[in-house]
């Protein structure tokens, strides 16, 4: 092995030369496996089964037959699955339309409310000109207190 004088390396940080080929092998597989005590070893894989199951295979039969008659194991069958999809849009779209008649006829108060506020301010301005001017005819002022908006 050669070695480049104008090379530096710290000594402490460079693994001494291993000239038999096994010993490296074994060198190698030293560094590259961790101590057991690092390693966390992972919990073995469990699932857990349906009620009235004891092992794998009669879980798998019995899902089967869960699917192959799904009325006998109280499951939804296509059409039943079908009917209530169909059943909840009908549903989604009536409860759109209530919705849509609720939100009109907020509406609609609304703008008549609004029509009503107008009215009422129309008739203060008319009152309060009719208060003014009797006040002129008698010589006297009127005071106004105002509400802010």
């Amino acid at each position: 092995m050669t070695s480049d004088p104008s090379a530096t390396s710290d000594p402490s940080t460079t693994p001494d030369p291993i000239e038999d080929p096994t010993d490296q092998a074994a060198a190698d597989a030293d560094t590259a496996t961790p101590d057991s005590d690092d390693v966390i070893s992972p919990d073995p894989l469990t699932i857990e089964l349906p009620d009235g199951t004891e092992s794998v295979s009669e879980a798998i039969l019995s899902n089967r037959q869960m699917l192959i008659d799904p009325d006998e194991s109280a499951m939804a069958s296509e059409t039943e699955v079908v009917e209530l999809t169909d059943w909840v849009e009908e549903l989604a779209g009536k409860i759109a339309d209530v919705e849509q008649h609720q939100t009109e006829t907020i509406e609609a108060d609304v703008t008549d409310l609004e029509t009503v506020v107008e009215e009422q301010r129309r008739q203060i301005e008319e009152l309060r000109g009719a208060v003014e001017s009797l006040a002129d005819i008698l010589g006297t002022t009127a005071d106004w207190e105002t509400f802010d908006e």
